[in-house]
């Protein structure tokens, strides 16, 4: 496990790339090591990328790059994406340059019912096999296909497993849209 246990424990680069997994097993089954950040612990690269690879949950508590990139974020997880806390934005890649954004790869979701994940993005990608995706953006938000990742999709599911996702207005569609386990999909343009 990588834990950033204390609102004091943030991992700061000027410019250079940040790459953190947790995978003690490399096997990707779900057992070999989770991300969790507590809230009020920051990861900024500034202008460099992120990339959150874990074999169980990524808890995000502030993750912050001003790279120009569609993927200036990357989690990659066989478990959830979940919400750390509100006392940051989870994922902050808002350069106003139009394409920098997040990928986001899950097995079973990102954000829950409960609590979105809390979003700073203009661009994004995500997909999961099972369990919701629930993605609440600040300001305008592109869906896009980037990293592999096609649009905003649920692969496999079940009904209740809904996409929900929300930002200012406008919200573009330029991929795919999918859910294949029957659930809802609300895409809310609410500035």
């Amino acid at each position: 496990d990588v834990l950033l246990s204390d609102v004091d424990a943030d991992i700061s680069s000027t410019n250079g790339d940040i790459s953190i997994t947790a995978d003690s097993d490399s096997d990707n089954d779900g057992l070999g090591g989770a991300f969790t950040q507590v809230n009020g612990s920051v990861i900024n690269s500034d202008d460099g990328t992120i990339n959150v690879d874990a074999d169980e949950s990524i808890t995000v508590g502030g993750l912050t790059s001003t790279n120009g990139a569609n993927a200036s974020i990357t989690l990659v997880t066989g478990a959830s994406v979940l919400d750390g806390g509100d006392g940051d934005v989870d994922i902050d890649a808002n350069t106003t340059a139009g394409d920098s954004g997040v990928v986001i790869t899950a097995g079973t979701g990102i954000g829950t019912d409960a609590n979105a994940l809390d979003t700073t993005v203009e661009t994004i990608a995500a997909t999961t096999g099972s369990g919701d995706i629930h993605v609440t953006n600040t300001g305008n938000l592109e869906i896009i296909t980037a990293g592999g990742v096609v649009g905003a999709s649920i692969t496999a599911g079940a009904a209740g497993d809904d996409i929900v996702i929300t930002a200012a207005s406008p919200v573009t569609v330029t991929s795919n849209v999918t859910n294949a386990g029957n659930g809802d999909i609300t895409l809310a343009a609410l500035g």
